[in-house]
């Protein structure tokens, strides 16, 4: 079956030039093209072998999402076969990751050059957070993710927000979530006006390569929190896909508010990242 919207490709300006999406090299423009609309016509097939949650079957979702994707892609191919060089179009891919990956605007000029590091503590942190971007691969073994625990104010979603722009710069897909925004998004799927599926933000926040889960703990632990928060944790835990927790509570007080299985998986999943100072660093700067 062919999508219902394929976009038309002209014929790149530069036939001598290189096309790449993130890390990947596809090939020169002329090739690209007539990939993506063959990827187009395949698209209808896309969701089968997925996995399900809850009681919704996505067979027919996942379909019109791969065949959305393919149309983005295709609405960038041409931008990107235009640009004269590799590394510009490497930035290009870089930007449209970044743009997607909802870093809040607070944190958007976050990085590990303007975190302070103005004692050994921090500057190990930073040490460690820079070790973790480099060493960001799924070609020998699947990457750790980082449990980070502290109190306010010491840097944490700094750091989380900086190791995810890293990663992505290196090509990588990746997500931020404050924990109580994705239940608040989470919910508001099931008005009747939705746009978006309930399974449809599940998949993304399950399948990017690196989720930032920030502030994990400060929501009321409902029935549904926990549902939700252990299906998101155990759909990565069996993917192999890491996640960077950010979080207030220490390990008992975590186990307690979501539960042993969630804890459970995360402690296999991530190493320990710390510790952190116990500074506000918000409240030093009112000084």
């Amino acid at each position: 079956m062919r999508a219902s919207h394929r976009p038309s490709l002209k014929k790149p300006t530069c036939p001598a030039g290189e096309l790449w999406l993130g890390r990947i090299f596809l090939g020169h423009p002329a090739a690209v093209a007539s990939r993506i609309r063959a990827d187009g016509e395949a698209g209808a097939g896309a969701g089968r072998g997925r996995r399900t949650f809850g009681k919704h079957e996505r067979g027919d979702q996942m379909a019109m999402r791969k065949t959305k994707s393919t149309a983005a892609e295709a609405e960038d191919a041409p931008r990107a076969a235009s640009l004269n060089d590799a590394a510009t179009q490497r930035e290009f891919f870089t930007q449209r990751r970044l743009a997607r990956a909802r870093i809040p605007a607070r944190f958007a000029g976050k990085s590990l050059e303007n975190f302070s590091a103005r004692d050994k503590p921090r500057k190990m942190l930073v040490h460690s957070a820079q070790a973790y971007i480099s060493g960001f691969t799924f070609k020998t073994d699947y990457p750790k993710g980082l449990m980070m625990s502290g109190s306010v104010g010491c840097g944490k979603s700094h750091l989380a927000v900086a190791i995810l722009r890293g990663v992505i710069e290196k090509g990588f897909s990746g997500l931020y979530y404050n924990s109580p925004d994705l239940l608040r998004e989470i919910r508001a799927t099931f008005e009747p006006n939705s746009d978006l599926t309930e399974d449809d933000l599940l998949e993304e926040v399950t399948t990017t390569d690196l989720l930032v889960f920030d502030d994990l703990g400060a929501e009321n632990a409902t029935g549904f929190v926990l549902d939700r928060f252990y299906l998101i944790i155990n759909e990565r835990y069996e993917g192999c896909k890491p996640v960077i927790v950010t979080t207030n509570l220490d390990l008992e007080a975590l186990e307690n508010r979501l539960g042993g299985r969630i804890v459970s998986r995360l402690l296999e999943m991530c190493e320990s990242f710390g510790p952190f100072p116990g500074e506000d660093w918000r409240r030093r700067n009112l000084r």
